[in-house]
């Protein structure tokens, strides 16, 4: 059996798939960008923060006004690292207050509707604004040398940090053993530095404490893998996957160890049906290993090293994403990396897998069954990773019966 799909139309995949009119946050950006005609969305419908740069109040790449559409509510606030700036507008009007990461208003009031959100944010966007001076018209839309200098002097938009992972009591694992897993696979990045994401766990998750089997590869290492694998036209099985996993998914044919989608965290696996992870619509209950793409319902897969979520922002290295495309949206799933140590990537290689298994996957389309092997591909059984660097390892491929 097939299994169904998520689309990433909104945060929750519990919502409508097809979206018969404008979103919350499609309607907030048509309505901001009708009034800041330089306004670049740098971000809308892939979570619950919907971003938008506005260089009339801070030429910096990173800073945004936000609108957090969570909950049935929304919020407000403007995201800036530049303190001095934080406190040259907080000097100048009492209707504003700081918080971590920016600005927004007294006591951080929530609106119920699209009309009360838009009209609050002008008036934080006046408020701002009056502590702004003027710049002239064409220092907003062109690359002058001085708004070049301020993006280069602007570091607090390229720190590193950590994302902060909600985890869920009661899980079946150790908080030693979950320490070990974190620090091993969660690397710094710019993109999810102290954003809020829901890590969902397992007891299972331990086999990537297992160094023998899973261990961090490098550039190099990944790039060989994928030329080995395209070359045999070879799906790898991971004979010690975890037997939970196992029983679930039968045979496994990848794992990447820790992963974030619409603010989630998982790893990613994958075998003949499609890619999973661990995902509850009642987090932090009811955690179980989900299908998020069946094979047939995709129509492009793609992977790409350092992610840039705008075009007007600077690359973050330590960011991979594989996005997933249907006929009405896409999913985006990012791998967390630490190039500065050469950390190669677990999720370029599903993109390979699914290069090999593209021709069965498009001959076996509205049909009960797979027409197993009618691409050529063949499995090939491996006790660690690490077997798949080594030549000897695709003299023994297993070629799928054609058409079984």
């Amino acid at each position: 059996m097939k299994c169904t799909y998520f689309v990433s139309h909104h945060s929750d995949f519990s919502e409508s798939i097809k979206m018969t009119h404008m979103s919350t946050q499609q309607e907030l950006a048509r309505k901001l960008t009708g009034l800041y005609p330089n306004a670049v969305i740098k971000k809308i419908d892939k979570d619950n923060f919907l971003d938008i740069y506005l260089p009339e109040l801070h030429i910096a790449k990173g800073t945004h006004l936000f609108f957090n559409t969570a909950k049935d509510s929304i919020k407000i606030g403007f995201y800036c690292r530049d303190m001095d700036f934080v406190d040259r507008i907080l000097n100048k009007t009492l209707e504003l207050e700081k918080f971590s990461q920016g600005l927004r208003l007294y006591n951080n009031p929530t609106f119920d509707n699209i009309d009360e959100a838009f009209e609050a944010a002008k008036h934080l966007l006046n408020l701002i604004s009056a502590g702004v001076p003027k710049l002239p018209d064409n220092s907003i839309s062109h690359n002058t040398n001085e708004s070049l200098d301020l993006e280069a002097n602007d570091e607090s938009d390229n720190e590193l940090g950590l994302p902060a992972l909600r985890i869920p009591q009661g899980v079946g694992i150790s908080s030693d053993l979950l320490a070990v897993y974190i620090n091993t696979w969660v690397a710094p990045t710019r993109i999810f530095a102290d954003r809020l994401i829901k890590f969902c766990v397992a007891p299972w998750l331990t086999c990537f404490n297992d160094s023998t089997f899973f261990s961090h590869l490098k550039l190099e290492e990944s790039s060989q893998i994928i030329e080995l694998l395209s070359q045999h036209k070879a799906i790898p099985v991971l004979n010690n996957a975890p037997e939970d996993v196992k029983g679930q998914l039968k045979l496994v044919w990848w794992m990447a160890p820790f992963c974030i989608f619409n603010d989630y965290a998982t790893p990613i696996i994958i075998n003949k049906n499609g890619i999973y992870g661990l995902y509850s619509t009642q987090f932090p209950d009811d955690i179980e290993l989900t299908c998020l793409a069946s094979w047939d319902a995709i129509m492009d897969l793609t992977f790409e090293y350092s992610y840039a979520e705008n075009i007007i922002d600077d690359e973050d290295h330590n960011v991979n994403c594989l996005t997933i495309e249907y006929s009405d949206g896409e999913l985006c799933i990012f791998e967390l990396v630490d190039r500065s140590k050469n950390q190669g990537s677990y999720l370029s290689i599903v993109e390979e897998i699914w290069k090999i298994r593209e021709p069965t996957i498009t001959a076996s389309k509205g049909l009960p069954m797979w027409k197993e092997g009618f691409g050529g591909e063949g499995h090939v059984t491996i006790n660690s990773v690490s077997d798949l660097l080594k030549v000897h390892t695709y003299e023994d491929i297993t070629r799928l019966d054609r058409f079984l």
